[in-house]
């Protein structure tokens, strides 16, 4: 399988109708989840998450989803399937579940204005310094939100997730190309990235593996249950 990402958009979701009938189809624990939220749209946006997961796993033949259990620092598993590895973002209206044969993370973000006090607080010397020296406003805009994603990637690929400071390794995007630097642990990363024009940037990490083919990309439409290739 190696990685398998899904993208999908939530508006269907506010359909009541459409809603309940995925709603009714959770686990418990998903449901729980989703009950826990206050507000409706991120109860659509975590429903959406374990829509994506349900249709990750049916595509590759499994049907029911397994148990889940959660790492020391909340990263969630499949205890009694420890050879697949799944993650699961989201932002705005957008989700994204990437699942892999590899300890994996994702994230997805909307492009928004460049905010340097943030990217001084939270980012690297040298990722700020990078972003500070882009002179046009929209490229600004678009290095920020990549450097924001990979490093939240690899957070969730590490397991550590916040626990680890976010300025204490370096992301910093070059054209394609990525360079990375980490120095908490000996093990090997590797980042992808997403730009579908939707206004929104994807990324991912794997932990111990390198994407040498690119991961199979999928987009989930909601209304029709149909995913479509990237």
């Amino acid at each position: 399988m190696n990685t398998r990402i899904y993208i999908a958009d939530t508006a269907a979701l506010e359909d009541p109708v459409l809603y309940e009938g995925f709603y009714a189809a959770m686990p418990l624990w998903r449901k729980e989840k989703i009950d826990a939220l206050r507000l409706q749209r991120d109860k659509r946006l975590s429903l959406g998450a374990g829509i994506a997961l349900q249709k990750a796993l049916s595509d590759i033949g499994i049907q029911q989803m397994p148990a889940i259990a959660c790492g020391a620092n909340g990263k969630p598993y499949f205890p009694k399937r420890p050879a697949l590895r799944f993650n699961l973002s989201h932002s705005k209206t957008k989700v994204m579940c990437a699942l892999s044969d590899w300890e994996v993370g994702c994230d997805v973000e909307k492009i928004a204005s460049a905010n340097l006090r943030v990217a001084k607080r939270f980012f690297s010397a040298r990722e700020y310094d990078l972003l500070a020296a882009q002179s046009d406003e929209e490229e600004q805009k678009v290095l920020f939100c990549r450097i924001w994603t990979l490093k939240e990637s690899f957070l969730k690929a590490t397991g550590k997730g916040l626990s680890l400071p976010m300025n204490c390794f370096s992301v910093c995007p070059n054209g394609e190309s990525i360079h990375f630097e980490q120095s908490f642990d000996s093990d090997f990363y590797d980042f992808f990235e997403m730009d579908v024009a939707d206004g929104f940037r994807y990324a991912c990490c794997l932990k111990h593996a390198s994407f040498d083919e690119p991961p199979e990309i999928f987009r989930l439409d909601f209304q029709t249950g149909n995913t479509s290739p990237l």
